[in-house]
Order: structure tokens, then C-alpha cells, then sequence
């Protein structure tokens, strides 16, 4: 056995030969003069080079373990420190990312595909379809912002998510807050005074139902995938009103083509995310009910075949040749959502999810070009309610001339 002053001197040659800390060292040594050689005294220098091995060895142990009692969101806040006022170039990403600028951008270009639809879209200014278009972006962003600020302490526990400008400490929700209330002031401002108050009024819904419906819905009930449908349906709308000044059954059928298109879109991406939401504690459609999410992405591609080959020519939106025109894209999306419904892995999520990010462009692209380019001033939806109106007015009035005959 090697004496009590050996030990002592082997302890003393790794504290000086160790390269790291000194709490990895006392735990080194612990392991070290449990394992050594103990035939003799003579064997002490033999002891040195393996001591020097074990030190590095367990040095770089220590390091490690402590590495990995890190979560991944520090790791993230070292390499991410927080944005000093003066750098506008951090800054102007922060609110890129706060934004959700390709998402932003997509709902810009939903509002262009119904301010370009609208019949009266060759007159239209191009002053007014600026204003709709950053009216619209404006609002988005404003209602992204407010997602980002509620699910702040829910994104970091998602791979997806977690790397964003809240979780990881870039920017205060207090910031946050002021850059929305910012944006959505602006955007609602601009739609009001340069649009229409029809365009306003549909931008502030929208804002109101995403940032106080749909996001706080998401850990309720997966009813929440409806109401981003509809909040998803409104930036057409909007575009469209803002030409026209009102809303007939072209540019419902217009809003319900976004509708139904959302439910494959967003089924499809949330299906291979569906651990990261059960993480969080979402409640969307894929976690709390698989079957019903596969039968919507299949019902609702059906709605999106029967929009394009019936409604759009029916309320003159297009011509029929969009019917035809659109059969062969309609039929892809058809064949995939039931790829996704009989089958439902990673791999047919993907190529649904990817198909629709083509679609939606592609079809708008379709819608365009067979656009009718001679319209119905009044269509069928909106003589059925203007004749409604005008019947319930008479019917008030006979009512109150009926009441002074008997008075």
C-alpha cells in the first residue's frame, strides 16, 4: 500500500499538473487514489504519467458534464447577447424576427391577390394599393408581435421556437409591446385614412383575433385552428374592400379559398411537430385528436376543389376556364392530403406541407389571369340582402303607421 505521504504527494503533483477547476481536481483525486497501483512505495513515479492522463482525462469529463447541465437556451443567450439601443443593424433584425416577416410577407400577398381580384382594380391608384399593402404588413406584424410576447415562456421549451428574441433575452416584453402597439397604430391609421374604414375595421378584427383568441386558445382546445383559419381568411378581404368598398360573394369565395387552404397547410407542418406542441402543452388539433386532423386536411381539400370549379365562376370571380385550369393543381392537393390521411408519417406531411407552400401562389397566379374582366355590378348575394333590407324597412313601416291608425 502506498503511505500516507505518498498519497499526500500524489495528490500535491495533480493539483499542480491539473487543468481544471478545483472542484473537478478534489473529484479527480478521489477517483484517481481509488484506482492507483498499491504494491509498493517504488511504484510512485511509474504513478506520475497515468496521474497526468487521468487529470486531462477527467478534466475534459468535468468540462463536458458541466456543459451539459446547460440548456440549450443559455447556450443560445451566450452566443446572443442583448441588443444595445445603438446598433440599429440587431435591432432591425429583432423586429424582423418579431415580425414574423415571411409569414408577414405572405399575408401582404394574400391582401395583393384580392386588392388585384376586385373589378375595379385597374383603376385603383397605386397610392391605395401601397396603403393596403403596408397597412396590412403592418397589422401582421403588430399581431405577431403579440404571439411573441404571450408565448415567450411556452417557445422555450420548443426546438422550433426556442432561439427567438424574447426566449433567449435580445429584447424586454416592455420593447416588444411598444414596437406593436407601434406598428398596429400605424398600420391602422394608414388603412383608415388612406383605404377605407370597411379595410380598418377588418384589419383590427383580425388583430384582435389572433393576438386575443387564437394565441391564448392554443393551450385551450384545438378549436383554436378554426379561428387562425378565419384570422388567415381576412388579409383578401381586406385587400379586396379597400378597392371596392364593400364585400359581395366574390370575395367571401375569395376568403374561403384561404380558409380551407390553411387546414392542409398548417395540419401538415404541425403533424411533425406535434412533440414540440405536447412539450409546450398546446392543445392544437395534431396532439389532442390525430384522426380529426387528418380528416379536416382531406374534407377541406375537397372544399378547396368545389371553390375553384364552382363558386369562383358562379360569383364571377373568374371565368370557367379556371375550373378547368386549376383542375390538375387541385387534384395534386387531393391526391396528397389523402397520401397524408391513409398514411400519416413524416414523409407525407413534408410533401403535403411543401405542396401547399406551391399551391397558394400557383393558384393565385391561375385566378389572375381567368380573372372576368366584365362583371356584374350587382351580383345575385348582394340583391338578396339589399332586398332583404329593403323588405324588413317596409315592413317596420307598415307596422308603425298600423300603430298610430290605432293609437
Amino acid at each position: 500500500m502506498l503511505s500516507f505521504t505518498n498519497r499526500t504527494l500524489l495528490c500535491k503533483h495533480f493539483s499542480i499538473h491539473r487543468n481544471c477547476s478545483s472542484h473537478s481536481a478534489v473529484k479527480a483525486n478521489q477517483r484517481i487514489l481509488t484506482e492507483l497501483p498499491t504494491s509498493s512505495n517504488a511504484e510512485l513515479k511509474k504513478c506520475k504519467s497515468e496521474i497526468r492522463k487521468r487529470a486531462k482525462f477527467f478534466s475534459v469529463a468535468e468540462t463536458r458534464e458541466s456543459e451539459d447541465l446547460r440548456t440549450d437556451q443559455q447556450l443560445i443567450a451566450l452566443k446572443k447577447p442583448p441588443i444595445v439601443v445603438g446598433n440599429s443593424c440587431s435591432l432591425l433584425h429583432a423586429y424582423l424576427q418579431l415580425s414574423k416577416c415571411r409569414l408577414t410577407a405572405l399575408i401582404a400577398c394574400t391582401a395583393v391577390s384580392g386588392f388585384v381580384m376586385s373589378p375595379a382594380f385597374s383603376s385603383a391608384p397605386s397610392s391605395l394599393f401601397a396603403a393596403c399593402v403596408v397597412g396590412t404588413a403592418l397589422l401582421s406584424a403588430s399581431a405577431s408581435t403579440c404571439n411573441n410576447v404571450i408565448e415567450r415562456q411556452h417557445d422555450s421549451q420548443m426546438r422550433r421556437t426556442r432561439s427567438r428574441v424574447l426566449p433567449v433575452g435580445r429584447l424586454t416584453p416592455v420593447h416588444a409591446l411598444l414596437f406593436a402597439a407601434a406598428t398596429g397604430t400605424t398600420g391602422l391609421g394608414i388603412l383608415c385614412l388612406s383605404c377605407n374604414h370597411l379595410t380598418s375595421a377588418l384589419g383590427f378584427i383580425n388583430l384582435a383575433l389572433y393576438a386575443g383568441f387564437y394565441t391564448p386558445m392554443k393551450r385551450r382546445h384545438h378549436s383554436c385552428t378554426w379561428i387562425g383559419a378565419v384570422v388567415g381568411a381576412i388579409p383578401p378581404l381586406m385587400g379586396y374592400a379597400a378597392v371596392t368598398g364593400r364585400l359581395d360573394s366574390a370575395a367571401l369565395v375569395l376568403g374561403a379559398l384561404l380558409f380551407s387552404w390553411q387546414f392542409p397547410h398548417f395540419n401538415a407542418l404541425s403533424w411533425n411537430l406535434r412533440g414540440d406542441y405536447a412539450t409546450a402543452g398546446y392543445k392544437m388539433m395534431c396532439v389532442t385528436d390525430e384522426g380529426l386532423c387528418r380528416r379536416t386536411t382531406l374534407r377541406h381539400s375537397f372544399v378547396l376543389l368545389s371553390l375553384c370549379s364552382l363558386c369562383a365562376p358562379l360569383t364571377h370571380l373568374t371565368t370557367w376556364t379556371f375550373a378547368l385550369t386549376s383542375l390538375p393543381l387541385n387534384a395534386s392537393m387531393l391526391f396528397l392530403a389523402f397520401q397524408f390521411y391513409s398514411n400519416p408519417d413524416k414523409r407525407s406531411a413534408t410533401n403535403l406541407f411543401r405542396f401547399t407552400l406551391l399551391y397558394l401562389p400557383v393558384l393565385m397566379t391561375l385566378m389572375y389571369v381567368s380573372k372576368d374582366m366584365c362583371p356584374k355590378e350587382e351580383d345575385s348575394f348582394v340583391e338578396g340582402i339589399r332586398s332583404c333590407r329593403e323588405r324588413a324597412e317596409a315592413a317596420f313601416l307598415r307596422i308603425k303607421s298600423f300603430e298610430k291608425v290605432v293609437v
